[in-house]
């Protein structure tokens, strides 16, 4: 009994805290700052790297250096909900690749995984708050479905785009694009 309430309350202070989180982003401004995506790309890889390795999921960063005006902190919260996501979602062997991507017109911000992937009508709703693919699954890993709903609200407030392409049994990309 007590492990079962210890569980649920840690569940529901997660709960609160990525309530806080949207409160937090909808109603303060950012502190937008240029900063090379780069070394904070490789800062989440270094933070994920033991969650990856006890999955035996390889987590790899590539691309050139690309400088974005961003709110460093709220960024790197968007990149390892990602990340986190995406090692979720892959089986031992396979990679996650966060990758950054430069042209004239944008800067581009990658997270792909080669996991199970989701259906196209699924792909719309999964940045809805509470919204879960796989409902027991997610439960199990403490997921509430407010991970991508929170990093949607922090892309939008950077005034980038957000774009989410998957299949199953193929993988997701998510792009963030400057």
């Amino acid at each position: 009994c007590l492990l079962y309430i210890h569980s649920e309350g840690k569940r529901i202070l997660n709960i609160s805290q990525k309530l806080m989180d949207m409160i937090i982003v909808r109603e303060n401004p950012l502190k937008l700052k240029e900063e090379n995506l780069l070394p904070i790309l490789t800062e989440v890889q270094n933070i994920m790297k033991v969650k990856a390795e006890e999955k035996g999921i390889k987590l790899a960063v590539q691309g050139e250096p690309a400088v974005v005006k961003i709110d460093k902190d709220l960024f790197k919260i968007v990149i390892i909900n990602l990340v986190d996501n995406a090692i979720n979602a892959s089986s031992p062997g396979q990679d996650v690749i966060i990758r950054v991507e430069q042209n004239e017109q944008e800067t581009n911000i990658l997270v792909e995984d080669r996991g199970r992937g989701m259906d196209e009508e699924h792909i719309n709703k999964v940045v809805e708050p509470f919204y879960r693919v796989d409902k027991s699954r997610s439960r199990k890993q403490g997921g509430i479905g407010l991970g991508l709903a929170i990093c949607r609200q922090i892309i939008e407030k950077h005034n980038a785009g957000f774009e989410i392409n998957s299949k199953i049994g193929c993988g997701t990309t998510v792009k963030i694009k400057f």
